[in-house]
């Protein structure tokens, strides 16, 4: 299958943050969203190649979450997509790809959501962070279905009503690291300085 590249993006600004020079500030501001959760991540940590898709080197790896997670300016393309896809495949994690601005409040699935493959070759969309309203347990889940994070799993915490929902994209912790990324200013020696982060 052919793909037709779409139009052009603006110029990524190259920005320094925490000793990693990112592609792009927006990747830079997931970071401190990262970082304001206390989120252990890696920046391209390890590329890859896939038959078919090509060479590939993913933005994140989160390494106590296990996930992958891509950043993107715009909506994905299909091949963006497949190499997220085999990804997912390959190393047996599921992966993330998050496209656009850092979300504002409130969260909505249907207005700020990941592309998420699994290690299945399945895929889906409306994929957003939510927080366990019990334990504070962090993850992202379909809808920021927060009764699907592995806390419920083991009976650790008590599910929602609706047992499979517990809608919680919109946690006060989850609401301060959108605002940190959001926030963060590269321009003064490129610190990232954002609530002390940097």
């Amino acid at each position: 299958m052919e793909v037709t590249p779409g139009p052009a993006e603006p110029k990524a600004i190259e920005t320094l943050y925490k000793g990693h020079r990112f592609r792009s500030r927006l990747e830079a501001r997931w970071a401190v969203f990262f970082d304001s959760l206390g989120v252990r991540w890696e920046y391209e940590k390890e590329g890859f190649t896939f038959n078919g898709s090509g060479a590939y080197l993913p933005d994140f790896w989160l390494p106590d979450l296990e996930y992958w997670v891509e950043i993107k300016g715009k909506t994905p393309l299909p091949i963006e997509e497949a190499k997220l896809s085999a990804l997912a495949i390959e190393t047996g994690f599921r992966s993330f790809l998050f496209y656009g601005d850092i979300p504002e409040a409130p969260i909505e699935e249907t207005t700020y959501s990941a592309v998420c493959c699994y290690p299945n070759g399945a895929q889906d969309s409306q994929y957003v962070w939510c927080q366990c309203p019990h334990c504070g347990q962090l993850g992202i889940e379909f809808n920021g279905r927060s009764d699907r994070l592995p806390c419920h799993d083991i009976k650790h915490c008590p599910r929602s009503k609706h047992g499979d929902k517990g809608y919680n994209s919109n946690s006060k912790r989850l609401l301060a690291a959108y605002t940190a990324a959001r926030s963060a200013r590269f321009e003064h020696g490129e610190k990232g300085a954002a609530n002390g982060l940097g």
